[in-house]
């Protein structure tokens, strides 16, 4: 191999190799991330309500629920953030414990 065409390949090579590896490490740190539910403070993001339509606001309760169920014509909702109670079909939600 020319000596030109050596460095060409070794500079190819290298520049390849390290934008692989910022991609693999980027990969791993957010694979990790989403691995992990338990770390609370991924999860708890939060903009000012100013920024949010007022409509959002009957929905943020019924989005983080990960267990419903229905009684007696009630809704109830619960997650790691609370649990809360629809009777109206989910149209709203009340708080009932933390």
């Amino acid at each position: 191999m020319p000596p030109r065409l050596h460095r060409v390949v070794r500079a190819v090579h290298k520049y390849a190799g390290l934008t692989a590896y910022a991609w693999l490490l980027v990969l791993a740190l957010t694979g990790i991330a989403l691995d992990h539910n338990e770390w609370r403070w991924l999860n708890q993001t939060s903009v000012p309500p100013a920024w949010t339509a007022k409509q959002i606001g009957r929905l943020v309760s019924g989005t983080i629920m990960r267990h419903i169920a229905v009684a007696d014509g009630a809704v109830l909702g619960a997650s790691e953030r609370g649990a809360w109670r629809s009777a109206d079909g989910g149209k709203t939600w009340v708080l009932v414990a933390v």
